[in-house]
Parts: structure tokens; sequence; C-alpha cells
């Protein structure tokens, strides 16, 4: 009887994967770390910004979080209203919607554009953002006034250009809203 293995191949392919899971683990382990991209976030008004990025983190002051966080709420919904405001216009110019829609739609448009408003007006800011928070102020009461036009064109103008000049201040108010967020934003951040 002879004693050589009758199969003298199946201890290759074990070999063989051992090989690659060793070269694959040494080649891996040899990459530099991965750069994470920086997110990039698009505001509403068509204001782009990318965060640059860093290698060490660091905590802002509370005050100045807060200050951080309020700015991304009250930016977000400044965006809102814009787009409410187009549409509730869109709607009433193709005749989607009846007079006492459009009427109620601005009218809400107003109450919630005021609230924003007088949110921002009362927030406390920190004193590295105090001037530049005074633009976001002025940004956000010209929205207000836009608001008002556009209602006011609504219901006591013959035909639509009034509205629809108040609307294209409503959204440059939004433009200069967003800007003056983000700058008061960088204020806070050093």
């Amino acid at each position: 009887m002879s004693r050589e293995d009758p199969k003298p191949g199946r201890w290759i392919l074990p070999l063989v994967i051992a090989g690659i899971i060793g070269f694959t683990y040494t080649f891996v382990n040899a990459l530099p770390a991965a750069e994470v991209p920086a997110p990039t976030t698009t505001i509403a008004g068509g204001t782009t910004t990318t965060a640059a990025t860093a290698t060490t983190t660091t905590t802002l002051p509370p005050a100045n979080a807060a200050l951080v966080a309020a700015a991304d709420g009250f930016s977000t919904r400044a965006g809102e209203l814009v787009v409410t405001a187009q549409q509730l216009n869109d709607e009433w110019d193709e005749r989607v919607i009846e007079f006492a829609d459009i009427r109620d739609g601005l009218t809400e448009l107003r109450s919630t554009t005021g609230s924003l408003v007088d949110e921002v007006s009362e927030l406390e800011v920190p004193d590295e953002a105090t001037e530049a928070w005074g633009d976001v102020v002025t940004a956000a009461e010209a929205l207000t006034a836009a608001a008002d036009e556009m209602f006011d064109g609504l219901v006591n103008s013959e035909g639509s250009e009034r509205r629809l000049n108040a609307l294209d201040a409503y959204k440059a108010a939004e433009v200069s809203l967003q800007d003056a967020l983000t700058l008061a934003v960088a204020a806070t951040q050093g």
C-alpha cells in the first residue's frame, strides 16, 4: 500500500487564500488615512457654503453654539417661507386657488414672517456677533415689509404688478437674510 497522498493539490487552495488575506491585510494597513470631504450645505436662496476640513476639533462656547443652532433654524424657516410665498402667488396667477385662499395664505405668511422676525430680534447674541446680527435683524425686517406689501398689493391694487414686485422684494430680503445669517455664524467661530 502506498503512503502518498492521493490528492496532493488539496492544500494549495487554503495556502493561496491565506496568502491573499495576508497580502490584503498588509496592503490596507499601509494605506494612508482617508480624508473625509467637507460637507456642502445649500442654504435656501442659493447660497452654498462648504465647511473647511479641520485637523483639530474645537468646542464653541454655549452662547455661540446656541446662536449657530438658532441661525440654522432661522435659515430653514426663511427658505420655507419663500417657497410658500412663491407657491401662493403661482397658484393665484394660474387661478388654481380662489381669492379667499390667497388672501388667507398671505395673511398666514405675514403672521409667520412676523413671528420669525420677532424671534430674530429677541435672540440674545454673543458679543462677537452683535454687529453682524444687526444686519440679520435688518434683513428680517425687510422680509416683513415685503410680506405686508405683497398682501396690500393683492387686496388694494388693480392688477398683479405691485404684488409680484413685493414677491421679488420678499425673495431678495430672504437672500439678504441668509447672507447675514452666514456672516453672523462666521463671527461666532472666530
